[in-house]
């Protein structure tokens, strides 16, 4: 029904929305995948005419249609709040969970790094930061060099791999 491939592209990113939407409950996100899956293979089964042009995007859809009906069914659970989310918002909690990342490793970071790089943030330029900072404009660029380095190695340590090489290059 699908193929290798779906599996090994789509199932990390079901699993961490899952993971997002239940809050880390291993159980609960595993749960909600497989019945996302199930009904996803249902619907294919059914409507052989119909040709679905993006599988991953009608998955995390229906995953999401999913976890909207049983929160729903459970109006006690007080975890998350059903008017709280908003059904037209495209942001996948995914992306939510990275951003946080990010910023924790941020905050990690060294203060002249911080402070690098929340003016390039507000649109300076390395001639910018440098007479802001009173510094030589080369010691910034190597001030930069370092911190995008220290930056990269934190984000490693939380996990974030991959999307490295877009957003870094080979720093």
């Amino acid at each position: 029904m699908f193929s290798e491939e779906y599996y090994k592209n789509t199932m990390p990113k079901l699993k961490r929305y899952a993971m997002a939407l239940v809050r880390g409950d291993t159980s609960k996100a595993e749960d909600l995948v497989h019945s996302a899956m199930m009904k996803v293979a249902e619907y294919i089964n059914k409507n052989s005419d119909i040709v679905i042009k993006n599988l991953e995007s009608f998955t995390i859809r229906v995953l999401k249609h999913i976890f909207l009906d049983e929160k729903r069914r459970e109006k006690d659970d007080d975890d998350t709040d059903i008017d709280d989310i908003d059904p037209t918002d495209e942001t996948l909690p995914s992306d939510v969970l990275l951003a946080q990342k990010i910023e924790e490793a941020f905050t990690k970071l060294k203060g002249i790094c911080r402070l690098v790089f929340s003016l390039q943030a507000k649109g300076y330029d390395y001639k910018g930061t440098a007479e802001k900072l009173e510094k030589p404009l080369n010691t910034i660029k190597t001030n930069i060099s370092r911190c995008r380095k220290d930056l990269r190695s934190e984000l490693e340590k939380l996990g974030i791999g991959p999307e490295l090489n877009e957003w870094f290059g080979n720093v």
